[in-house]
């Protein structure tokens, strides 16, 4: 559940701040034939109701390999493997709802 948890908050902040982005490094394949390298992209930044995580550790999993290396179809390239992620709270935002 925490790992669901965190990788909502993750995209959740990336589909809501399209507009305010920011760059960072990431391992990625570029490709289904690539191997995996350090790029970097573009990521959101927090806003209203976000959790900001600086991120400590991070692993992928039998079923991101196979996202990655594009077995079930439809990966989308670069392809960013991980979600099971550990960290420390940076930012926190929230806005009060009446």
């Amino acid at each position: 559940m925490r790992n669901r948890f965190l990788k909502c908050l993750i995209t959740s902040t990336h589909l809501h701040n399209k507009t305010k982005m920011y760059k960072t490094e990431a391992v990625a394949k570029t490709s289904k034939d690539s191997k995996f390298e350090k790029i970097t992209i573009e990521r959101g930044s927090t806003s209203e109701d976000d959790v900001e995580i600086d991120v400590k550790f991070c692993g992928i999993c039998h079923t991101d390999i196979h996202v990655a290396l594009n077995d079930f179809g439809g990966t989308i390239y670069p392809n960013v493997p991980g979600h099971e992620a550990a960290g420390v709270v940076s930012k926190v935002v929230w806005t009060s709802r009446s």
